[in-house]
């Protein structure tokens, strides 16, 4: 018998998704009166949205395109006839 598995990280869209929202939140709310730089020298008072901006562009990534390769659940058929049921 074999099982399909073919879901490709099912909720990593809708986690992606979480992370883009407190990411924008956090540059609107609380980073973007700082600047875009993070505070690397330590000459600033508080942290920029450089960081922050990078982790939303990464999620809009996720949430076109999916996990991909990086999907915990394979997307090729998985094999399961030798396992007892």
């Amino acid at each position: 018998m074999f099982y399909y598995l073919n879901n490709d990280g099912c909720f990593s869209r809708v986690a992606a998704f979480g992370i883009a929202a407190v990411m924008a939140v956090a540059i609107v709310t609380a980073h973007s009166a700082k600047g875009f730089f993070m505070n690397w020298s330590g000459q600033q008072k508080g942290e920029g949205f450089e960081y922050h901006l990078l982790a939303l562009g990464l999620a809009l990534i996720v949430m076109s395109y999916g996990a991909g390769k990086a999907a915990s659940s394979p997307s090729e058929p998985v094999r399961r006839d030798r396992c007892s049921e």
